[in-house]
């Protein structure tokens, strides 16, 4: 089956409501739906899970069980939950290999 993705959508800076996926502009977790993230873009960057270019810079909420292969979540920093360490595949932030699971 072919899935069918979600156009990007401006619905303001911020938002009148909490975001949800595909829409912007977010610039924190806070302003979008429960379960989803902030995807923060410097430029025209691709919103994984999402279609169309939307606004340049905005920022917009998607969900980050549904992302494709590609995205990376976030899931730490500095060793920041201890329990997320070491890191498994597509998981991030390391700042170095030892930062990573084996494998």
């Amino acid at each position: 089956t072919v899935q069918v993705l979600k156009e990007l959508f401006d619905a303001g800076n911020p938002g009148p409501v909490l975001l949800g996926s595909c829409l912007g502009d977010c610039d924190s977790d806070a302003q979008c739906e429960a379960g989803l993230r902030c995807f923060q873009r410097g430029g025209m960057e691709a919103v994984p899970g999402c279609s169309g270019a939307g606004t340049k810079g905005w920022d917009y909420c998607l969900d980050p069980t549904a992302r494709p292969d590609y995205y990376v979540a976030e899931v730490g920093n500095n060793k920041i939950p201890a329990t997320a360490w070491p890191l498994e595949e597509c998981a991030g932030d390391c700042d170095s290999d030892a930062d990573c699971a084996t494998g």
